[in-house]
């Protein structure tokens, strides 16, 4: 259940940005991914054609981003903190965009919204840091582990061939 009202609802910052979050890297709007899930809801066009958000992850988790809502032409794209675009959505026309990925802990990444057409749109920005699942911890049920190889097999006798003792 998604309703705020739910008993086990997952917890979403709700975020309406109350400045633009910036069309560089340098003005990019911080969010805190200290709730599980955030939505935003924010508008471009004219000549905001781009908006940035940054956030660091506590743990190694996958993270999912969701774009919809669109009248626009809009791309999605992950940026690593250097800028480097490590994936990047897109579809002709008004089409919503689904991006994942695991990301590290400890590291800035930044979230793009960016007007292909300039035409003015809202957009809702739905994101889930995967309810705080750390990639890190073994033992944690839905975490990824790394199992001990198996043990090598014991090196079978050829049939017909029997040891000799001198």
């Amino acid at each position: 259940p998604d309703t705020p009202d739910a008993p086990d609802a997952p917890k979403v910052d709700y975020v309406s940005p109350d400045k633009d979050p910036g069309d560089y890297i340098y003005a990019a709007y911080q969010l805190s991914p200290s709730n599980n899930q955030v939505q935003i809801t924010d508008t471009l066009g004219g000549s905001d054609y781009a908006d940035y958000y940054s956030f660091t992850l506590d743990n190694t988790a996958k993270v999912s981003i969701n774009l919809s809502g669109l009248d626009g032409d809009v791309d999605l794209l992950l940026k690593d903190s250097f800028g480097h675009t490590l994936i990047h959505e897109w579809a002709w026309g008004n089409v919503d965009l689904d991006l994942s990925g695991i990301l590290n802990a400890d590291e800035k990444y930044f979230i793009v919204t960016d007007s292909w057409d300039n035409k003015s749109t809202g957009y809702k920005l739905s994101i889930n840091f995967n309810d705080g699942i750390d990639f890190d911890t073994p033992n944690v049920p839905g975490t990824p582990t790394n199992p001990e190889p198996p043990a090598a097999p014991a090196p079978a006798t050829p049939s017909g061939l029997s040891l000799i003792h001198i």
